[in-house]
C-alpha cells in the first residue's frame, strides 16, 4: 500500500479556499517535492497531512490516508498517536519551532519518551546518536544548549533529529534544509537521500530547485493552491510544459553571471527608487577608491563554558563603493560576528574597523548614533528581528524617519519602500506575524533600505523566498547598487546566490579567512581545501 494517499484535498479559511483538490501519493522509498512560490498553498497543503493546517483553517478531501488509515476526520487524539510515530514532520523556522527554554537534547528526546518504553541511558544515548547523524559538532555539548545558544544551521539540524527521533516511515520536509551551509546542506540531502532508500517515503517541500533535483523521483508544482504541473522530476525540470515551471527554473541564480536580471517578465518589475538618476560604476566598471568599510586584524572572542571561543580571528576586509563581497563558510564559521562587527552591535577584542576611513568599532556609541544610518542591514531571521507588536507600516516609518533625521531630505513614504520590494500597501496594516516567510523577509529589506543606506550588511537576506521572489530582490539589489553605488556585504551559505552577487568573496573557516579573491577566480580555481570541498558540496540544478 502507498504510505500517503490523499486525493481532492481542500482547505479553507472562513470563505477562502487557499488549496483546491490536491491529490498526491508516496510509495515507500519515493520522494515527491512540491514546489511554488510564497502564497502558493505547499505548505498548508503539507501541514493538512497531519491534521496541523491551523486555527480556523477547513479541511475536507475525498480520501486522506496514511499507511492505509483514513484519516479525514481524525480526532486529535488519533493525530498525536500518526505524527511522530509515522510521520515525522521537520518544519522551516526552527527558531519558532524549537522550545527556547528547553535544552535540545530534551526536544530530541521528548519523542522517545512520549512513544517509546525505553529508559533514560538508552534514550539519552539515542539523542547523541541522531545529533551525530545530522552532523552537529559536538553532540554531548549541543544537547545541553537551548535553541537561543546556536546558530540558525545548527538549530536546524537539531528539528531534523527531532523529525527522524522514532524513524517514522513517512517524513514531511518543509524547506528542511534553508538554514544550512552546503556542507551540512550536502550531508542532510545524503542521510534523507540514505533513510529513502531504506524505504522510507518523503514528502519535499521547497523552494530551492537545485536540491529538489537532487532528491526528488517526482516533483508537484503549486499556483495559487493549485497543481498546475507534475511529473518524473526529470521532465518537469528538464522539459517543463508550463510556463510558471519555466519561470521557477529561470531565476535560479546558479552559473547565472553577475548583472544578469534573474526575474522574467510574467513577474511585474520591482520598482527602484529614481535618485540619483546616474548610474553609478559598480564591480570591475568602478574606479579605484578607498574602502568605505575596513577590517584591520580584527579579533573577536566569546566566553563559553569550557574556555573562550575565537569566534573572529585576524580577519582583514575591504569594501568599496559599488562592490559586493560575498562571504561564505559554515555555520560557526564566524560570518554573522562579522557582519555584528560591521554594524557596531559588537566591539572587537583587538584591530579596528573603519567606516569611510574613520574609526567605527573604537568610537563610543553616542558618536555612533549618528552615524548608523550609513550602514543598513539586513537579517537571516526577518521574525525575530521585528517588534510584533507593531504593524509593518509602523516598522518601516520608523526606520524611514530614524535615517532621515539629520539629514534635511524628507522620508521615503511606507508605499514606496513596500513597492521598491513587491509588496503591495495593503500589507503595512498588517503585523509580521501574520505574513508568509517570504512577506516578512521582504519587509525586512525594505525597512534595510528605508535610511538609503551607503553600506548594506546582508546576512542570509534571501535565505527564507521562494525562486522568483528571490530572483527580484536579487535583481533589485543588483539595480540599487548600480543607482546608488552601494556597496554590500553579502552573507549567504547558497553558493549560487554568491557567485550570482559578488565582485569579490572571501572564505570564512573558524573564525579566518582561509580563502579570498575575485569571485570567479575563487570559484573555478579554489586554493583552499576547504573551498574546494565547499564548491563541490554545492547543489546544482540538473534535471
Amino acid at each position: 500500500m502507498p504510505l500517503l494517499d490523499i486525493a481532492g484535498l481542500r482547505v479553507a479559511f472562513g470563505d477562502h479556499e487557499v488549496v483546491h483538490g490536491v491529490s498526491l501519493r508516496i510509495d515507500a522509498g519515493e520522494c515527491v517535492a512540491i514546489v511554488g512560490e510564497s502564497g502558493s498553498g505547499k505548505s498548508v497543503t503539507a501541514r493538512a497531512l497531519l491534521g496541523m493546517a491551523g486555527a480556523g483553517a477547513r479541511t475536507r478531501s475525498d480520501r486522506l490516508q496514511v499507511l492505509g488509515r483514513e484519516l479525514g476526520d481524525a480526532s486529535e487524539r488519533i493525530w498525536r498517536d500518526v505524527r511522530g510515530r509515522r510521520v515525522g514532520l521537520i518544519l522551516q523556522d526552527a527558531l519558532v519551532s524549537l522550545d527556547p527554554l528547553r535544552p535540545i537534547g530534551r526536544e530530541i528526546d521528548d519523542p522517545l519518551r512520549i512513544h517509546e518504553r525505553m529508559p533514560p541511558a538508552a534514550r539519552r544515548a539515542r539523542v547523541l546518536e541522531l545529533l551525530a547523524r545530522v552532523g552537529m559538532p559536538d553532540p554531548e555539548f549541543a544537547a545541553g544548549r537551548r535553541s537561543g545558544e546556536l546558530s540558525g544551521g545548527l538549530r536546524q539540524r537539531a528539528l531534523i533529529a527531532s523529525a527522524l527521533a522514532l524513524d517514522p516511515p513517512l517524513v514531511i520536509a518543509d524547506e528542511p534544509t534553508t538554514a544550512l551551509d552546503v556542507s551540512v546542506q550536502a550531508r542532510i540531502l545524503s542521510l534523507l537521500g540514505e533513510i529513502r532508500k531504506a524505504g522510507t517515503g518523503i514528502l519535499l517541500i521547497s523552494h530551492d530547485l537545485a536540491v529538489v533535483s537532487r532528491l526528488a523521483d517526482r516533483i508537484l508544482v503549486m499556483r495559487r493552491g493549485e497543481v498546475i504541473e507534475e511529473g518524473a522530476a526529470d521532465d518537469v525540470l528538464g522539459s517543463p510544459r508550463e510556463p510558471y515551471t519555466r519561470a521557477l527554473i529561470a531565476a535560479v541564480p546558479t552559473d547565472r553571471p553577475r548583472g544578469t536580471a534573474l526575474a522574467v517578465a510574467r513577474s511585474a518589475p520591482v520598482a527602484i527608487p529614481e535618485s540619483p538618476p546616474a548610474v553609478v560604476p559598480t564591480g570591475s566598471d568602478a574606479p579605484e577608491r578607498p574602502p568605505l568599510l575596513r577590517f584591520d586584524r580584527v579579533a573577536k572572542g566569546f566566553s563559553v563554558p569550557g574556555g573562550r571561543l575565537l569566534a573572529v580571528d585576524d580577519v582583514s576586509l575591504e569594501l568599496r563603493p559599488g562592490e559586493t563581497l560575498g562571504l561564505v563558510g559554515e555555520s560557526g564559521s564566524g560570518k554573522t560576528t562579522v557582519a555584528r562587527l560591521a554594524l557596531g552591535l559588537t566591539d572587537p577584542d583587538s584591530g579596528v574597523v573603519l567606516l569611510d576611513g574613520e574609526a567605527w568599532s573604537s568610537r563610543p556609541e553616542r558618536e555612533r548614533r549618528p552615524m548608523r544610518r550609513r550602514i543598513g542591514a539586513i537579517y537571516q531571521d526577518a521574525l525575530s528581528s521585528f517588534d510584533p507588536r507593531w504593524s509593518v507600516g509602523r516598522i518601516l516609518a520608523d526606520a524611514a524617519s530614524v535615517g532621515a533625521r539629520g539629514t534635511g531630505r524628507p522620508a521615503p513614504r511606507v508605499e514606496d519602500l513596500l513597492d521598491q520590494v513587491g509588496l503591495v500597501a495593503s500589507v503595512a496594516g498588517r503585523r509580521p506575524l501574520n505574513l508568509s516567510g517570504g512577506q516578512r523577509q521582504r519587509v525586512a529589506i525594505a525597512r534595510a533600505l528605508a535610511a538609503e543606506p551607503d553600506v548594506l550588511i546582508c546576512d542570509e537576506p534571501v535565505s527564507a523566498l521562494d525562486v522568483t521572489i528571490q530572483a527580484q530582490i536579487l535583481d533589485l539589489l543588483d539595480r540599487l547598487q548600480r543607482r546608488r553605488g552601494l556597496a554590500m556585504l553579502f552573507i549567504s551559505h547558497d553558493l549560487g546566490v554568491v557567485r550570482h552577487m559578488s565582485d569579490h568573496v572571501a572564505v570564512m573557516r573558524s573564525g579566518r579567512i582561509v580563502e579570498s579573491g575575485g569571485t570567479e577566480a575563487v570559484f573555478a580555481e579554489p586554493r583552499h581545501p576547504y573551498t574546494a570541498q565547499l564548491v563541490a558540496d554545492a547543489p546544482r540544478l540538473t534535471p
